[in-house]
């Protein structure tokens, strides 16, 4: 899910998200020295994403039929 809004507004979407659906929300990319987390609304949403404050999420119910899964991959430095 990615929409354009203050963080003020995301936190309301995943609010109801969290609350109302039930629905377990993750950032889906995370900065390069940090693992990827799951959204706490009791931290700043700004503490998430990475240095542009952009947060991307990922949401994930016990009615899917598959858990979540992370993979962590190390990007070529000499490209880019």
């Amino acid at each position: 899910m990615h929409f354009f809004a203050t963080l003020e507004d995301h936190a309301i979407v995943i609010a109801f998200m969290k609350e109302l659906l039930s629905i377990r929300v993750w950032e889906v990319y995370s900065p390069i020295d940090k693992p990827i987390r799951e959204i706490d609304l009791d931290r700043p949403l700004s503490s998430y994403g990475n240095s542009r404050d952009n947060v991307f999420y990922g949401g994930w119910h016990s009615s899917f039929e598959l858990e979540p899964i992370f993979e962590t991959f190390d990007l070529n430095p000499n490209v880019g």
